[in-house]
């Protein structure tokens, strides 16, 4: 084989479906090409060496070669890590099926993404093991947000710029706090509701167990205001796993 031609990606599955009798498709969001698309034949053969490599959330150093129809073919992988525990607890699933929806209904193929893919790696790597999945879920669906573009306004408000310490608003359509005497849009909330929102984007995964927000109610009813301000701005459709996964945290 011309070893010039290969390509070598790391990626997350996020998607795997049958193709004919043996082999799979398997959807990639990789760290240098974005979403990829990458056929590998015979993967469900007994016997196949790359079983593990199709498994939904694994991770992997792919080796792979770009067709003239821009479908990728696997020549060789190495697993990096199978986060075969997460795929032990329903929750946990559906958790990280929430944060694959969100790059699959908003990302194009072939569009580099280095910094969701290292969000995304990081985001499921703390679902494998951690407890509060809905702050975990919380904080990746604002951060993401951020990632893409659409930053909320936290401090001063999104139409005259004061800045804001008490009663105030959130406006999902315009994508941030407000005075409450502005004729837009907004959700009441307080100064403690705002410093909680500013702890979710700004706060790193690895900090998690500090959550300034205690109560467990508060944080799922934010986590469902986040998912609802996800869904307006960037208008798609609520996730379907995100109504499983609401279901089972209760």
């Amino acid at each position: 084989m011309d070893t010039s031609k290969l390509i070598q990606v790391n990626g997350i599955v996020i998607n795997s479906i049958d193709y004919k009798e043996s082999s799979k498709i398997i959807k990639v969001f990789t760290e240098e090409l974005g979403l990829v698309s990458i056929l590998i034949r015979g993967a469900k053969r007994p016997n196949s060496k790359f079983q593990n490599i199709s498994s939904l959330y694994c991770q992997a150093s792919y080796e792979i070669i770009r067709s003239k129809d821009d479908l990728f073919y696997l020549d060789d992988a190495k697993v990096i890590n199978l986060n075969e525990d997460l795929r032990k607890d329903i929750k946990r699933i559906y958790c990280v099926q929430v944060m694959v929806d969100l790059i699959n209904k908003t990302i194009l193929e072939g569009e580099a993404h280095k910094d969701l893919y290292n969000m995304l790696k990081k985001a499921v790597s703390f679902a494998n093991s951690i407890d509060n999945l809905v702050v975990l879920l919380s904080m990746y669906i604002i951060k993401y947000l951020a990632l893409i573009g659409y930053k909320p306004s936290l401090q001063t408000c999104i139409v005259c710029g004061k800045r804001l310490e008490d009663k105030m608003g959130f406006s999902r359509v315009y994508g941030g706090v407000t005075c409450i005497d502005h004729e837009i849009p907004y959700d009441l909330i307080n100064s403690a509701d705002q410093k909680y929102l500013g702890w979710l984007l700004y706060t790193r995964f690895d900090d998690i167990d500090q959550c300034i927000e205690k109560d467990k109610a508060r944080q799922l009813k934010f986590l469902e205001y986040l998912e609802n301000f996800a869904c307006q701005t960037l208008d798609i459709n609520s996730s379907k796993a995100f109504q499983s996964f609401r279901k089972f945290i209760n």
